[in-house]
């Protein structure tokens, strides 16, 4: 994640649920980037550095990630076999 090759940290937990931490931070010890973590995963990507056609690409992406229903009969056609 740190393109400076220090080390990450984990530098602060908001919440957890059992082992897992679902709202914190984790930071690198060289060049002191940070790194929100969020519903449980780490968010390394700058989308403020992407194009905007980009930046709405990976936005919507964790919507569908969370909404698509994997029950839709087109779905398990192309990819289940049927």
């Amino acid at each position: 994640m740190s393109l400076c090759a220090g080390t990450i940290i984990l530098a602060a937990v908001a919440s957890t649920e059992e082992a897992e931490i679902m709202e914190g931070q984790l930071a690198c010890d060289s060049c002191h980037r940070t790194f929100p973590i969020v519903r449980g995963v780490p968010r390394s990507a700058r989308l403020e550095k992407l194009d905007s056609g980009k930046a709405a690409t990976a936005e919507n992406f964790g919507w569908q990630w969370q909404h698509f229903m994997q029950s839709d009969e087109l779905y398990a056609d192309q990819f289940l076999g049927g």
